[in-house]
């Protein structure tokens, strides 16, 4: 996704992401959606998960535009990386 594109999504994700609350299940789903490679089935998979109002989404669509959002792997579970001093942190983006 090009970085333009990438912040400009980001920033419409964060201004709507307090619009109405989600069941849990309801946000595992819309994260795992973000794993689309087509760039408009991304996008709406961004919007959703904006529009969905969970406060986890601000942190998920930071990971997202900051490039900190991958799938573990072992099971397919999307998480957010971050380093630390000591090593790298994976955290259940869902």
């Amino acid at each position: 996704m090009h970085a333009v594109a990438r912040s400009c999504l980001l920033a419409l994700a964060l201004a709507v992401a307090a619009v109405s609350p989600c069941r849990a299940d309801d946000f595992a789903t819309r994260v795992k959606a973000l794993e689309q490679n087509s760039y408009s089935k991304k996008a709406k998979a961004v919007e959703a998960l904006a529009a969905s109002g969970d406060a986890r989404a601000i942190e998920v669509l930071r990971a997202l535009g900051e490039g900190l959002l991958f799938l573990r792997a072992s099971d397919g579970l999307p998480v957010i990386v971050r380093e630390t001093e000591h090593g790298l942190v994976l955290k259940s983006a869902s």
